[in-house]
């Protein structure tokens, strides 16, 4: 079981590593075959102006399926890891169960219908059972249309049709005082003198999205001018004191949002 861990503003010691890694452990335990990957992000969203600041954001990826997301915010960072570790294994208990409870209902079904495209593919020669891509897709896609939830058993025997592995965030930390959005992977890290650019991209809901990041940085004092906006596309400019951060969040195909954040160092 992968765990990434990521601290904002945080000192990211051993003893917390292994805090995290323990609580995980023992709130994942009965499905610990289905998760392909664990980010944990760890912050402090007042820094020394203290108060019920200290904020643990799990995101659990499972393989065949949509991610989970938790985070959890206290005074006390290590029970804001413990209450969001254990709300994390209940949200992952019960997609479990539910996925286990589908598959008994169309269990019949489930068999005959992938048993039959896998005859079919091997019927049709070796070659084409090994994962000709665009005959494996039709295939899968009318089971899919017959036996909705089919890929994924289908996906047990036919490499081609197994969702793409998760991303990974490249190298680089976050910048910025607001966590990043869960759901959204870090895709491009760029320094430039002092400029820090940072970009995430991933599937998540445009104005959820820009929701976040204005109570974010609203909540950190800072205070936000709209440079342009369309509906496929936001510009901002947050502003405290000295500190500038310019935000912009895009709408792309496929139900995927991109953000990019580009500030000064100190």
């Amino acid at each position: 079981m992968q765990i990434q861990i990521h601290a904002d503003d945080l000192d990211l010691t051993e003893g917390l590593r292994d805090h995290v890694a323990k609580r995980l452990a023992h709130a994942l335990k009965h499905g610990r075959e289905v998760v392909s990957r664990i980010v944990v992000r760890l912050s402090d969203v007042n820094g020394p102006r203290g108060g019920v600041d200290k904020c643990c954001g799990i995101e659990i990826r499972i393989k065949g399926a949509s991610a989970i997301a938790i985070d959890d915010t206290q005074a006390d960072l290590y029970v804001a890891i413990d209450r969001a570790a254990e709300r994390a294994g209940r949200a992952l208990d019960r997609r479990i169960a539910r996925r286990h409870q589908f598959a008994m209902r169309h269990s019949n079904r489930y068999d005959s219908t992938a048993f039959a495209a896998v005859g079919w593919l091997w019927g049709h020669g070796k070659t084409l059972a090994e994962g000709t891509p665009d005959a494996v897709r039709f295939v899968t896609s009318q089971v899919e249309q017959a036996v909705p939830g089919a890929r994924q058993i289908l996906g047990e025997w036919l490499p081609a049709v197994r969702p793409e592995p998760p991303p990974r965030d490249v190298s680089g930390t976050d910048i910025g005082p607001v966590t990043p959005f869960f759901g959204l992977t870090r895709s491009h890290w760029n320094r430039n003198g002092s400029e820090i650019t940072v970009r995430y991209e991933g599937r998540a809901d445009f104005a959820a999205v820009l929701d976040h990041y204005a109570k974010g940085f609203a909540a950190q004092g800072y205070a936000q001018s709209v440079m342009s906006a369309t509906p496929e596309a936001e510009v901002h400019e947050y502003g405290k004191g000295d500190d500038r951060v310019h935000f912009e969040t895009t709408h792309l195909p496929q139900g995927r949002v991109r953000v990019t954040i580009v500030a000064a160092l100190p």
